[in-house]
């Protein structure tokens, strides 16, 4: 199975660093928080008979979500370009030409 967004000459590993790796996971973390919100304020009336948040809450979350959606890919394009430089340091290099001796 072909995946996507990927490249056919993408390596299946990369390096890259742990500062995106950690803000993926802050990111994955406040998308649940948001999706919990959503989830509880519909569900308010039958569990505790309190009304759900309003529509301007609601609206407020989803553009949250919008947001971390957008920095989500911004920091997977900067996970890329950091992985490509990775990918060039590690190239093997070719050897220089040999220089000629040949008196112009």
């Amino acid at each position: 199975m072909q995946d996507g967004w990927t490249m056919p000459d993408s390596p299946e590993h990369a390096m890259v660093e742990s500062r995106s790796l950690a803000e993926v996971q802050r990111a994955a973390s406040a998308i649940t928080t948001i999706s919990m919100l959503l989830r509880n304020s519909l569900g308010e009336p039958e569990g505790t008979g309190t009304g759900p948040l309003g529509r301007d809450a609601h609206y407020g979350l989803l553009d949250a979500l919008q947001i971390i959606g957008k920095y989500l890919h911004e920091v997977g394009e900067q996970m890329s370009e950091i992985s490509g430089l990775f990918r060039e340091c590690e190239r093997p290099r070719a050897a220089p030409a040999p220089k000629s001796d040949q008196a112009a």
